[in-house]
This record gives structure tokens, C-alpha cells and sequence, in this order.
């Protein structure tokens, strides 16, 4: 049986870089979290001009606090340049340079929790972001410890850069370990075509459940992260690998109830109300699936 701890990926930094470093890295970090300084600085803003030239006051003004925010980090004066920024984003919370900057602030703070929601908003917007952004979005997710909001980011990413090769790597390793191994289907497929893959990737990509989920990882993530049930669908994998349905269908129940739209745990659920013969709870659970699924 291949394990997300043993299984071996080739990358473009590393030509042997295990999915259990990455596992690592996802528990190690769990205990990673720091609060933000939110605080105004104390110097008073230019009052409102009441003639024709106020738009060019607030954008000579706007561009100042951006300057000083600039300026502030060149002299190591990360807590004026946070506030700088926050300032302008009071006056214009899409402005995308503030937020990228601010992002920065927060990842090189360790505060990986609120780059990755500034990261977020910078990757939801109508303009495509430069691919930078979209990897610090990764990033930020990944230090958290957050693997399906990693594996998310990742897409996300991939469907807008989709020759970006560490993308398809991180997708088929973090898919892995949250046993989510069919998720990273598709960049195994480009792996492959590209002659980057091995032995055992080759293995995976004909038969996805050789793969199984890291269940510390599993755990830790639902100690941490209680309102996020999605880790349990991993730990019901492996009691599905020794028939235990009574044990999926009591994990399962609150995943699908918390996450209706999570169609990974919703089959397993399925699976396992079929196994244990609850013909009625069958028939339940089959209507509520959408046509697609």
C-alpha cells in the first residue's frame, strides 16, 4: 500500500522532494498563529478640500501613504508601514497594491491567516493577479496548515497558469495527504506527459486509492480547525480500507451535514449507508445528490 508519507515526486527544485516533507511542514505549522497590529497612526490627514482640485488632493494623498509605507519598510519600520497601508485601504479597500504589500507585511510576521485572506481577495478580483500573488495566496494557506484550502488555492491557480509546474507538484502532493488523491489527478496527467513523474506516481494515477490520507495530519487539523469537518472524510477512508461502515458513517455524518457540497464525503457516506443495507437512508441520500455528481 503506497502511503502521502512514503510516496516520492520529482519537482523543479528538488528532484526528490517527498510528499512527507510536505506533510511535515503542514503539522509543524499548525501551531504557527500571531495577531495583527491594527492601529491608526497618530499623525492627522489633510482635510477634505471643498473646490475642483479635491480628487487630485486624495489621490496625491493616497499615493503619499503608499510612499510612506515604502518608505517606512526601507528604514525597518514594519508597524508604520502596516498602518500606512490600512489607512489606505480605508480610502479604497481594492486598491491591489496595498493589499499585496500589506500581505507581504503580514507573511514576513508569520500571520499567514490574514495574508492569505488579503491574497484571497487579490485572487478573487476581475483582473487576472500576476502569478507572484496567487503563489504567496499558497503559501499563506500552506503555513497554516489548511490543506484543502491549499488544494483550493492551487486550482485556482492552475486554471489561470496551468504550465506552472511547482503548481501541479504541490497539487499532487497536498491532495494526497488530505486524501484527496484524485484532485491532483489531472496535474499527475501533466507530470507524466512531461516524463516528470515516476514509478509510483505512474501507480497512483491508474489506481488513486493506493494513496492513503495522513491520519496525525488528519487529527491535528480537526483539534485545530473544529468548525472544519472536511479532515474526518480522510480518517473514514482508512476505516473504509477495513470495512468498518459503521465507523464512515458515524464520521461522515457530520462532514455531509456541515458540508453539503463536499462530493467526496457525500459518496463515501453513501457507500457506507449501502454496505450497512439502510435501504431507506439509500434512497434519502440518493435524491439528495445533484444530477452531477
Amino acid at each position: 500500500m503506497i502511503t502521502a508519507n512514503n510516496r516520492i515526486v520529482k519537482t523543479n527544485r528538488d528532484n526528490s522532494v517527498k510528499i512527507s516533507q510536505v506533510t511535515v511542514l503542514f503539522v509543524a505549522l499548525l501551531a504557527i498563529g500571531c495577531e495583527s497590529d491594527t492601529r491608526m497612526p497618530d499623525g492627522k490627514t489633510n482635510e477634505p478640500q471643498a473646490d475642483p482640485l479635491q480628487a487630485a488632493v486624495e489621490t496625491t494623498n493616497e499615493i503619499d501613504w503608499y510612499q510612506a509605507a515604502l518608505t517606512a519598510i526601507s528604514r525597518g519600520d514594519e508597524r508604520s508601514a502596516d498602518s500606512a497601508l490600512r489607512t489606505l485601504l480605508l480610502r479604497d479597500p481594492t486598491d491591489p497594491k496595498a493589499l499585496e504589500l500589506l500581505g507581504d507585511l503580514l507573511l514576513s510576521r508569520k500571520q499567514f491567516d490574514q495574508a492569505a485572506e488579503l491574497f484571497e481577495r487579490l485572487a478573487g478580483s476581475p483582473n487576472p493577479p500576476p502569478r507572484r500573488v496567487l503563489d504567496k495566496w499558497v503559501e499563506a494557506r500552506m503555513n497554516v496548515g489548511q490543506p484543502y484550502q491549499t488544494v483550493s488555492a492551487l486550482q485556482q491557480t492552475l486554471l489561470r497558469y496551468p504550465d506552472h509546474s511547482q503548481a501541479h507538484y504541490d497539487l499532487v502532493g497536498t491532495s494526497a495527504m488530505a486524501g484527496l488523491a484524485f484532485a491532483g489527478l489531472d496535474s499527475l496527467r501533466w507530470m507524466a506527459q512531461r516524463g516528470q513523474t515516476d514509478v509510483e506516481s505512474l501507480l497512483v494515477l491508474a489506481d488513486p486509492s493506493r494513496v492513503q490520507p495522513d491520519q496525525t495530519l488528519c487529527e491535528n487539523l480537526l483539534e485545530r480547525y473544529p468548525s472544519n469537518q472536511r479532515p474526518q472524510y480522510g480518517l473514514a477512508k482508512l476505516d473504509a480500507e477495513k470495512a468498518d461502515w459503521a465507523a464512515v458513517e458515524k464520521r461522515l455524518d457530520p462532514v455531509v451535514k456541515k458540508h453539503p457540497n463536499f462530493l467526496p464525503a457525500r459518496l463515501l457516506f453513501g457507500r457506507a449507508k449501502i454496505e450497512l443495507d439502510r435501504t431507506a437512508d439509500v434512497l434519502a441520500w440518493h435524491d439528495s445528490l445533484s444530477p452531477n455528481a
